[in-house]
């Protein structure tokens, strides 16, 4: 099948085939002063492991946290051990 005649499936902003989830909780993520990341920092090693929200994961912005949903579990687990 075509790119062009694939149909975007996405429920909530995330594509339905990602399974694996990684939570960074906003509270860790804005407690710079025992040198943890930032969430733009987070957010900057997603795309430069992954590329660009889309294929291989999709992210979305909580109140309380941001959740990156990846295709692969190896994914999911090598951000997660990054950024987690």
């Amino acid at each position: 099948m075509s790119e062009q005649l694939k149909k975007s499936s996405t429920l909530g902003g995330i594509d339905i085939d990602h399974d694996y989830c990684v939570k960074i909780p906003y509270n860790l993520i804005l407690d710079t002063m025992r040198g943890i990341d930032t969430w733009n920092e987070n957010c900057a090693k997603a795309i430069e492991m992954f590329g660009l929200p889309g294929d291989k994961y999709t992210c979305r912005f909580l109140k309380d946290r941001i959740e990156f949903w990846f295709l692969e579990e190896k994914d999911a687990m090598m951000f997660e051990l990054t950024c987690g």
